[in-house]
């Protein structure tokens, strides 16, 4: 199975919504309502594209996932990125098709080994602390739990059945 991770393109919008809506649907499943339940729409890949760090994951020629990049996290972390320290992971998802085929993992590697590169210290995520096996996942992979927070969602949130985003903040040293 050939990976690539590149910079995402307009032509890659449709395939994009297209995984994180099936991602949705999978975090639903497991009481994740994080992403909310509705599809993805290309109007909300768009704009991920025009602010940036959006990646497509091909495997084999075809889109397997999407995993978005920053230097900073203000609302969750707290880190205006002015001390470059961290690479934080948003977004991260994989098709239903490869789901369970090691696909996230080399795709949280490819990101560390990127962090590294640009002489960070740390890749840093967030996930509901809600979703147990989501948290282990990361946990497995090398992540800690830094600390738990419980933030106001905005009103713009994509799911606002809860008023609170229940979130573990996770760091792996790089």
């Amino acid at each position: 199975m050939s990976l690539e991770i590149r910079p995402a393109a307009p032509e890659d919008i449709p395939a994009i919504a297209r995984v994180l809506s099936q991602a949705t649907v999978h975090k639903a499943e497991h009481g994740d309502y994080l992403w909310g339940t509705e599809p993805y729409t290309n109007e909300e890949i768009e704009a991920k594209l025009q602010n940036g760090g959006l990646y497509t994951v091909t495997s084999d020629g075809e889109v397997a996932g999407t995993v978005t990049l920053t230097d900073h996290d203000s609302r969750v972390w707290e880190d205006d990125g002015e001390n470059h320290e961290a690479l934080y992971i948003h977004g991260l998802a994989t098709s239903d098709e490869v789901r369970g085929k090691n696909i996230g993992e080399q795709v949280i590697d490819w990101v560390v080994g990127k962090a590294r590169e640009e002489g960070r210290k740390a890749v840093r995520l967030d996930c509901s602390y809600t979703n147990r096996g989501l948290c282990q996942y990361y946990e497995r992979r090398g992540f800690v739990e830094v600390k738990r927070r419980d933030i106001p969602r905005k009103s713009t949130a994509r799911d606002l059945r809860d008023p609170v985003y229940q979130v573990a903040l996770l760091q792996r040293d790089v």
